[in-house]
């Protein structure tokens, strides 16, 4: 008897754990319909590094635009009538570039880009400089635009340590003649509306080379040169200001990016450079931004 009571209870245990979970799916099943964004978190691929014209992700009515996040196994598609003069580049986590479209040959944009189903995060340094550079381009892309200077004779953006109301530019102009400047410094960040003076600088080519800069607080600014005759910028350079004391950590931060912008550099398609000059020169410089914001937190 007692054998087919414990048998008969097993059976009863067993039916309601049975019970129990078929309830719990069909509770799950519900709760995803419902709430479908409860599903799974999405998992990104990569980022939106330059584009023209009007493409889409899974076809929704939004066009792409740079800084742009890629969700894992998405569809990129041309809207019809954009093919001409359009083009996009999509790198991955770690700033390798996965497609490239130019649009210059019949047909070439037609093709629908099909992403990859699992992202990599195989260099997780080069992975963190991305994501918060392309943060900065999706959410300030208004701020990223530039003069390119034609040749070599350009003032380098860089990082610059603030002492004694100084700073060191000697690496901002070491591409530039020597001769007497105009300059002028714009506050970008922190943002404050004031009229910042001309200022004289004489580049002698001597290492250090500073600017003395009357009341100057640390942030990023926009170091323009100015033609005297027309009295407006020619040219600029964006510089991040730090005291002498956070110097060394931000420029190890800094240089941290060199590597992955080599390699944004050295990708070439049919002979031609696959990111554009621009385009780098805005991710090194909303890189300059991120860092300036860590600073001001």
């Amino acid at each position: 008897m007692d054998d087919i009571c414990g048998c008969y209870l097993k059976k009863r245990i067993g039916r309601s754990f049975a019970g129990i979970a078929i309830l719990s799916l069909v509770h799950l099943t519900d709760a995803l319909v419902i709430y479908p964004h409860a599903r799974i978190a999405q998992e990104y691929i990569g980022y939106v590094l330059e584009v023209r014209g009007n493409w889409l992700l899974n076809d929704e009515s939004t066009p792409l635009s740079v800084g742009k996040k890629l969700p894992a196994g998405g569809k990129i598609t041309i809207k019809p009538g954009d093919e001409n003069s359009a083009g996009i580049v999509i790198v991955n986590n770690t700033g390798g570039v996965l497609f490239q479209r130019r649009c210059r040959v019949k047909g070439e944009c037609d093709q629908t880009i099909q992403l990859p189903p699992q992202p990599r995060n195989d260099k997780p340094v080069w992975s963190q400089i991305v994501k918060a550079t392309m943060e900065i381009l999706w959410r300030e892309s208004k701020k990223f635009t530039s003069f390119i200077s034609k040749g070599n004779e350009s003032m380098v953006d860089g990082i610059v340590g603030l002492e004694d109301g100084k700073i060191d530019v000697s690496h901002i102009f070491a591409r530039m003649p020597e001769k007497e400047y105009l300059l002028k410094l714009k506050p970008l960040l922190p943002e404050r509306k004031i009229e910042p003076a001309l200022l004289s600088f004489t580049w002698r080519g001597e290492n250090p080379a500073r600017i003395k800069l009357d009341g100057i607080d640390p942030g990023l600014y926009e170091l323009q040169q100015w033609n005297s005759e027309y009295q407006g910028p020619v040219a600029e350079a964006w510089v991040l200001i730090v005291n002498s004391a956070d110097y060394r950590k931000k420029i190890a931060a800094y240089q941290e990016s060199q590597p992955l912008i080599d390699q944004l550099r050295g990708q070439s398609k049919d002979g031609k450079q696959v990111v554009a000059k621009e385009t780098i020169r805005n991710f090194l410089r909303a890189y300059l931004y991120s860092l300036a914001e860590s600073a001001n937190k």
